[in-house]
């Protein structure tokens, strides 16, 4: 599955939060998106999945824009902190991997055996199928994440999109979960977008690195990503009207590079 996102434009109130964004994710990329607190990243999500409409710009799906999109089941989507609604979910691990298949057969209809196998095949998959019956609300954060996964590779969707999946799991829990994605998005050739504050495993995991800050986007790539976090600048958004350049005259991400080279900043 590829996503282009082109002129992106959308904000809250009058207050722009992404401006003119654009960059693509190709079909069986892992990419990931990074960025502070308030930069935009979870509302850049939201647009993806057509839950938010574009001021300006357009996202398209394997070439269809979202507006006219319909085949969402092609999207496993894992959304940010589920942790307090599991608390108050009274079902099991194997009913909430259920509920991932109704687009497939209704909600009226009963699961045959074959639907009960894909469920037991996906449990095992993500490590919880020892934990079926168990219920959700009693298991440790990362296992609530895996059975979220679970859930939504059980419409056999083509993309698989993450909003902070490793928040509020301990180190260890965080390392096996982007062990266990990296075997899914392999075994599955799937194309992966993930919203993550973990800069290290971003180097570690992920083909594409996407900043955004200030309303912008750049690609970077792991090496770039390190003089990023050293520098900490902030990148030229449109709203700052190109005032607000980086003071890191050797930094290597493409919208600064481009910035020093035409204000004659560029280091040697």
């Amino acid at each position: 599955m590829h996503f282009d996102i082109k002129n992106l434009t959308f904000g809250y109130n009058g207050d722009t939060v992404l401006n003119n964004v654009s960059f693509t994710v190709e079909q069986g990329e892992c990419a990931a998106i990074i960025g502070g607190n308030g930069a935009g990243k979870s509302t850049l999500m939201k647009l993806i999945l057509n839950e938010l409409t574009p001021e300006q710009g357009e996202i398209l799906i394997d070439g269809v824009s979202t507006s006219v999109y319909r085949q969402w089941w092609k999207i496993g989507y894992v959304p940010q902190n589920c942790f307090t609604l599991m608390d108050r979910f009274p079902a099991s691990v194997e009913e909430v991997v259920f509920s991932g298949m109704y687009h497939r057969l209704g909600l009226l209809k009963f699961f045959s055996s074959q639907y009960r196998k894909t469920v037991e095949e996906l449990l095992d998959a993500v490590g919880l199928l020892p934990f079926a019956k168990s219920p959700v609300n009693k298991l440790s954060g990362g296992q609530q994440q895996r059975t979220l996964i679970a859930r939504a590779l059980a419409s056999e969707p083509e993309s698989l999109l993450l909003d902070e999946p490793t928040s509020g799991i301990d180190p260890t829990a965080a390392n096996e979960l982007f062990t266990l994605l990296d075997n899914i998005r392999q075994k599955r050739q799937l194309t992966v977008l993930m919203i993550t504050h973990d800069h290290q495993r971003a180097c570690d995991w992920f083909n594409s690195i996407y900043c955004l800050e200030d309303g912008s986007v750049v690609k970077l790539d792991a090496h770039q990503l390190q003089e990023e976090i050293q520098s900490r600048h902030k990148h030229p958004g449109a709203h700052y009207h190109g005032e607000r350049l980086c003071h890191h005259s050797d930094c290597l991400c493409e919208q600064c590079h481009l910035n020093h080279k035409e204000g004659g900043h560029e280091s040697s």
